[in-house]
Formats: structure tokens, C-alpha cells, sequence
């Protein structure tokens, strides 16, 4: 944002209501008893042999590239994942589906009993080590922020689902060593962006870390809406950050720089100077504003377990 108050474009042609929905996409309402019987299958797409696991967790973050799998059995496990191709397994829970590339088996034998561990992670770490080798990057030549990405996956054959702003590179004006993961990673980090990779597919998205500013979130319209009772546990912590409002974001060779506030302040709260390679047009420095300020203020970690 430059500052100033949002004014409201004119409605849409024949008589379409404007005024926002105020109901949730997703409702978990109140209930004394909550029923849910999960079906869920492994499976290893070398050979489709079905596979046991004792436990199995799943996870991702706003912090990681990739799904995680961590999954334990018993020992017969070892002989299948250390021999053959490297395996990729298939989980579907309720209909959704994961694929992993197994990257990771622990075998531990003992008196009290024996098992093994695998570790997993999405399909698209095959653009990063150990599968590829780290090379030199240099755009030569102008270039979007999304032509360098997609450059970089010649052979990683690495999809680039771009959904931030792009921006203009000048010629020579970033060089990076590293993998064609780390490409994608390095792009995204200096507009502040997050990755999220598809749960099957090759493909990786880019995405804006705030949709909607912590300051936008009082009116917004709520995606999902879970009631307490659906809860088993709910803790909050308080977690406050400075309230910055201003900051200033700078390129170095041939980039930019700007003052980013928020509308209706005048950005006179500063947080520390930003600078990096790739900001270079104004879209980059207002996604990496954005992503500075939309960290600051109050706010809590609040953990749920349904």
C-alpha cells in the first residue's frame, strides 16, 4: 500500500448484490457426538503391493517445501525399501491422496522387538539434493521473477504454479548458486512469498504469505468455522511482535526502493531496512512490505487438536 483510504469500485452490470458473504466455505457446528470412520491405504507404486504401517504422520508447514511422511512398521519393511528402484509410495486418506518419494529407512532390532522407520517427503524434492547438483544461475538477459524460476527446471521437470505478482529482473542483475529447488526457494524469500508443494504432482506453488493483512482480517469473510466442542484440545499463547506500519524495501544493482506503509498510517513505525537482489520493481517491494508488516503486532500461537 501507498497510503490513502480503499475506495470501493463500481458494482458489477445487472443488479448483482456487492455486499459480502458473511457465512463460512467450511462449518464444523456443535455436536455432543461426533462420528467419522477414516479409510486409509498405502500403497508402493513400484509394483501397487499394498503396504502396513503400525503409525503414520503427515505434515506441512508454512515453513517447508515439501509434505513430510514419517511412518513406522515392522522389520519386513527394510527389505522393500532398500532394494529396487527408489520407492514412492501412495497414501489415501478419505480420498485425498499424498505421493512420497521414501527417502529415509531406520532398521532397529532388539530383544524387546524390532521395527522400522520411513521418512518421506513430496515429489517435488526431486528438483533439490541429492537428486540435482547445484549449479550457478545468472539471468542474462532481462527476465520476469518467473521466467528465472522456470528456467532453472529444464531438467528437474519442476511445474511452477505462480500465483504472486510478477516483476521485471534487469540483465545480470541476480546470480545464485545452489539447486533448481533452491532457485525456487531463493526467488520466493526475497518477496517474502511461501512454497506449497502439490500433494501428487510435480509442482510446486508460490503463493503470498498474507492473502489479506492481519489488519484486514477483522472484516474478512472466514474460510473455515470450527466450533469449540469439536475441539479436544485448545491452548492460546500470547506471541506479540513489534507493530510496525513503515518499512523501507531496496534492490541493489539496478533495483528499486521504496517506503511501504499501511493505508491510514502514516509509516512513521519503521522496522528494519530491507534489501535484497531481486527487488527490483515496485511489485517486489510492495510483496516484501507486505510480508515484513503483516508479521508485526499483536498476536498468539493458538494450537488446536480436532
Amino acid at each position: 500500500s501507498i497510503g490513502g483510504t480503499y475506495t470501493p469500485g463500481a458494482p458489477p452490470p445487472g443488479s448483482t448484490p456487492t455486499a459480502p458473504n458473511t457465512d463460512a466455505d467450511f462449518i464444523i457446528p456443535a455436536s455432543s457426538i461426533y462420528r467419522v470412520v477414516h479409510t486409509i491405504t498405502v500403497t508402493d507404486l513400484r509394483d501397487s503391493t499394498p503396504v502396513e504401517f503400525e503409525s503414520m504422520t503427515l505434515s506441512c508447514d508454512a515453513g517447508a517445501v515439501c509434505w513430510t511422511l514419517n511412518a513406522s512398521g515392522d522389520t519386513s519393511l527394510f527389505q522393500r525399501f532398500t532394494t529396487g528402484a527408489l520407492p514412492v509410495i501412495e497414501v489415501v486418506i478419505d480420498g485425498n491422496v499424498w505421493q512420497f518419494m521414501v527417502e529415509g529407512v531406520r532398521r532397529s532390532r532388539g530383544f524387546q522387538g524390532s521395527g522400522v522407520d520411513v521418512t518421506g517427503r513430496s515429489l517435488t524434492i526431486y528438483a533439490g539434493e541429492p537428486y540435482q547438483y547445484p549449479e550457478n544461475w545468472v539471468n542474462a538477459g532481462p527476465a520476469t521473477a518467473q521466467q528465472i524460476m522456470a528456467q532453472a527446471q529444464i531438467y528437474s521437470g519442476l511445474e511452477i504454479d505462480w500465483q504472486i505478482d510478477d516483476w521485471l529482473v534487469p540483465d545480470r542483475a541476480w546470480s545464485f548458486s545452489g539447486t533448481p529447488l533452491a532457485v525456487v526457494q531463493r526467488v520466493a524469500e526475497s518477496v517474502g512469498a511461501v512454497l506449497r508443494s502439490d500433494r501428487v504432482l510435480n509442482r510446486i506453488s508460490v503463493l503470498p504469505r498474507y492473502r489479506l493483512l492481519p489488519n484486514e482480517w477483522r472484516d474478512a469473510v472466514p474460510e473455515v468455522e470450527v466450533h469449540i466442542d469439536a475441539s479436544m484440545t485448545d491452548s492460546w499463547e500470547r506471541a506479540d511482535r513489534p507493530a510496525y506500519n513503515g518499512v523501507f524495501v531496496s534492490g541493489r544493482v539496478g533495483g528499486g526502493i521504496g517506503l511501504i506503509y499501511l493505508a491510514g498510517t502514516s509509516g512513521e513505525r519503521l522496522a528494519p531496512m530491507v534489501t535484497d537482489d531481486l527487488l527490483t520493481e515496485t511489485p517486489a517491494l510492495r510483496q516484501r512490505g507486505e510480508s515484513v508488516l503483516g508479521a508485526g503486532g499483536p498476536q498468539a500461537n493458538i494450537s488446536m487438536t480436532l
